[in-house]
């Protein structure tokens, strides 16, 4: 779920983007506008390893990622 907030501080208004998502930590970014928040979410959005990369994985999550790769090794090593 992708959020963007108005956040007023002493001078400026800023935009800050909340992004969360299951299994992973919630990544937050601060814009000085709204239109540079806004692309920062068509980006990430469109390239989940940037996602992966800004939001912390848990070990439930690496866990699955590492069990996949043993299987597909095992796999390519079997047709091999």
């Amino acid at each position: 779920m992708v959020t963007i907030q108005k956040v007023n501080n002493k001078k400026v208004i800023s935009y800050r983007v909340l992004i969360r998502k299951k299994g992973l930590s919630v990544i937050t970014k601060t814009f000085p506008r709204k239109n540079e928040a806004k692309q920062f979410i068509l980006n990430l959005e469109g390239n989940s390893k940037s996602y992966l990369c800004l939001g912390n994985l848990n070990n439930k999550y690496i866990d699955l990622i590492f069990l996949s790769l043993v299987v597909n090794f095992f796999i390519i090593a079997i047709r091999a």
